[in-house]
């Protein structure tokens, strides 16, 4: 019930829009919307509730295969299922326990994350009763068939017209002594006659076809849309020849209807769809100012600490320094004070991290050539990964635009993403560092691949978040402190890893802006180590 309280009203909300609701007002049959899910009535129009006898709050309250008798329920819901869009002469039932008989045009389309249905009921009863008594006198229904709306024309054996009720006379503009006797496919336009021709050779073989949808093309050239019924009818005089009765609805003012209501259930799928970006939009840019927030007053609680801490933090590191400085170096008591400046030591680096990450320091940006700051970084970083087994990759452009960084903050970055690279090497592997402009020419991208253990999914998603580490002695602040500084440049940082298979790793990929469209052959050197170009992760 809650489901059905919250989808009801934001559907009847979309039909308060003026020109839908005056065009279901305007439209001739009963109008009908259904959830597919459940099979709920959601809305109609007034005039599918005075087709019922029922009042909307009555109606409502039902699903809407409970509208017609049990022997029809297949048939039912094969049109659900969109297996038929048209259903003729289904029985319905009204409020007084009575029957009557209604074409069912069935048109499925999405609204407010829910799949309907829409549902014109149009009656046909009048058209069944003419058709049934037909079957059982012929000279009794073209005597019924003049005093009908709807379009009656008998065809003779030979095909061609043999009678017309008045509608017929009066919808194609004829006289009697004109039309009579003429080939009915003079009727209907040129481009139309091959599957004219081809549904009446099915009706004179003694198919029953229905709900064939064309156009009559009146004696002054005027075209309207028709929905043809084609019946046929045993002669009195041949046990083989046929007769075959035309029975046309003229649907040319429905059809009509029928578009200007789809162009205006488009134009409100269209401002939903609208709507539901721009919410997305504000949702996400809210929740980035919160994040933001939220990093912004932790990293200024936690610069606060730091500073409290590092003024008698040093107190302590000078005591220390001079007691041990004043034992022997047989002294026991060395071992203590040795351990002491060590943890004193780490204290500090952690405090230098915490005001780092709580009160950025402004950027001193010039036009620098990236691929000279990572020769810097991996420089430093040779011995280490020597000693660990890793070969390192260089693959730089020859031609690169300049970007515009603070050469020691980003130096801190690269830094800290080739250690976390080793970190994840213990046992020897690969470093590749790839340099290289995006193909939108508007961005110089740095990936830096280890063939490490990868990350998983649980660590992934916490991996930039202040204070979260898996190391034993990690702070947690490094790659909450690189994705800060790659920020205040305009760039992003993206992780991409695997932690199976042949080509397991980890991928950090940095962003950044270029600077100037001008390319300028690069500084870097590209060989001082060989190009080579492991399986990518």
């Amino acid at each position: 019930m809650d489901c059905e309280k919250a989808t009801r009203p934001a559907f009847q909300r979309e039909l308060t829009r003026g020109n839908y609701r005056r065009l279901m007002k305007r439209l001739g049959g009963g109008v009908l919307f259904v959830k597919v899910a459940t099979g709920e009535i959601l809305d109609g129009n007034p005039s599918f509730f005075r087709m019922f006898g029922h009042s909307k709050d009555f109606l409502l309250r039902f699903r809407f295969r409970d509208l017609f008798p049990v022997e029809m329920l297949d048939k039912i819901e094969t049109g659900l299922k969109g297996k038929s869009r048209l259903l003729s002469e289904i029985p319905c039932r009204k409020g007084d326990g009575t029957n009557f008989y209604a074409d069912l045009q069935i048109v499925r389309f999405q609204s407010y994350k829910e799949r309907l249905i829409q549902v014109i009921f149009t009656n046909v009863t009048e058209r069944k009763v003419l058709r049934d008594r037909l079957r059982e006198n012929l000279e009794e229904k073209e005597k019924l068939a003049e005093a009908q709306s709807e379009l009656v024309i008998n065809l003779d054996p030979q095909g061609k017209i043999l009678s017309a009720n008045r509608s017929a006379f009066e919808a194609l503009g004829y006289g009697k002594g004109s039309l009579i006797g003429r080939e009915p496919a003079s009727l209907f336009p040129p481009d139309k006659e091959k599957e004219i021709l081809e549904v009446l050779t099915r009706a004179f073989a003694g198919e029953t076809v229905r709900g064939f949808d064309t156009e009559f093309v009146g004696k002054n050239g005027q075209h309207r849309n028709v929905r043809l019924d084609l019946v046929p009818i045993a002669a009195p005089d041949s046990k083989t020849s046929k007769r075959v009765i035309l029975l046309g609805y003229d649907a040319t003012k429905e059809n009509k209807l029928v578009h200007e209501l789809t162009v205006a259930k488009e134009e409100v799928e269209e401002l939903y769809n609208e709507l539901r970006d721009a919410y997305q939009e504000l949702k996400e840019t809210q929740d980035e100012l919160v994040h933001q927030e939220k990093l912004a007053a932790t990293g200024e609680l936690a610069a606060a600490v730091a500073h409290e801490i590092r003024n008698p933090l040093s107190i302590i590191n000078m005591s220390v320094q001079y007691i041990h400085g004043k034992l022997g170096p047989e002294n026991v008591l060395r071992e203590f004070t040795e351990a002491i400046i060590e943890k004193v030591d780490r204290v500090d680096r952690i405090t230098k991290e915490l005001i780092n990450y709580g009160r950025p320091r402004e950027l001193a940006l010039r036009m620098v050539d990236i691929q000279r700051v990572l020769d810097s970084v991996l420089r430093l970083a040779a011995a280490r990964a020597r000693s660990q087994r890793v070969e390192t990759h260089r693959i730089f452009s020859r031609y690169l635009p300049q970007v515009k960084v603070d050469v020691e903050r980003m130096d801190e970055v690269f830094s800290n993403l080739i250690t976390n690279a080793l970190d994840a090497m213990p046992e020897g592997g690969h470093l590749t560092v790839v340099v290289k402009e995006a193909p939108d020419q508007k961005r110089v991208l740095v990936e830096i691949v280890n063939t490490g253990k990868g990350i998983s999914p649980r660590v992934r998603e916490q991996l930039f978040a202040p204070f979260f580490t898996t190391k034993p002695a990690g702070t947690g602040l490094g790659l909450a402190i690189c994705q800060r500084i790659v920020s205040e440049h305009h760039g992003s940082i993206a992780v991409e890893t695997k932690i199976s298979g042949p080509n397991k790793g980890t991928r950090f990929i940095v962003t950044l802006p270029i600077a100037s469209a001008e390319k300028e052959p690069s500084l870097a050197k590209t060989a001082d180590e060989p190009l080579l170009t492991p399986k990518a992760v």
